[in-house]
């Protein structure tokens, strides 16, 4: 049992968050891609770093999804490694399927993105990683159709939250540079 989270250096706190999420992840790979999910973990809490240096944001950011892509990994488990600030985060950060089949996903999302800023800014680094994925628009891929209209609707129409301008020019780039109209 590790109850280090409160007095470690953040170094040390990132370092251990890493290697939690690569043995937790495992050899899991990302949808449509050879790319580690440990390294996407990872590239999203990097991309992070543009907006804040908040040790518990970032160690949130490398675990915003393992609650929902790996069944052994538990709130308690978050909580007990790195204490109530990052665990309360992943929570917010993970997706409640029932809601999601209920609500529809960008219903669902947008609906969270109204209460908390900081998961807004998680998603959308994220979702620029998961725009590296994505086939050229030429290659009419339905998932990386999907993928594209999803994240227009989300980060590049107006909804009732605002996503950082420079966030929103990334986006826009990653989706013009395979093609897509934006």
């Amino acid at each position: 049992m590790s109850v280090e989270w409160h007095t470690s250096n953040p170094t040390n706190k990132l370092l251990k968050c890493a290697a939690f999420v690569v043995s937790s992840y495992g050899t899991m790979t990302r949808l449509n891609s050879d790319t580690p999910f440990a390294e996407h973990a990872i590239l999203t809490a990097q991309l992070m770093t543009e907006f804040t240096h908040d040790v518990d944001v970032l160690c949130a950011a490398m675990l915003k999804n393992i609650l929902n892509k790996t069944k052994k990994i538990t709130y308690e488990d978050i909580l007990r490694e790195f204490g109530p600030e990052v665990a309360n985060l992943v929570q917010e950060l993970s997706r409640n399927e029932h809601k999601v089949v209920e609500m529809g996903l960008v219903k669902y999302l947008r609906h969270k993105f109204s209460n908390c800023t900081t998961t807004l800014i998680i998603e959308c680094v994220s979702r620029i990683d998961l725009l590296n994925d994505i086939k050229a628009a030429t290659e009419n891929d339905e998932y990386s159709k999907y993928v594209v209209e999803q994240t227009i609707d989300l980060f590049l129409k107006s909804q009732g939250y605002e996503i950082p301008q420079s966030l929103q020019t990334r986006i826009t780039k990653k989706l013009e540079a395979k093609g897509y109209k934006v």
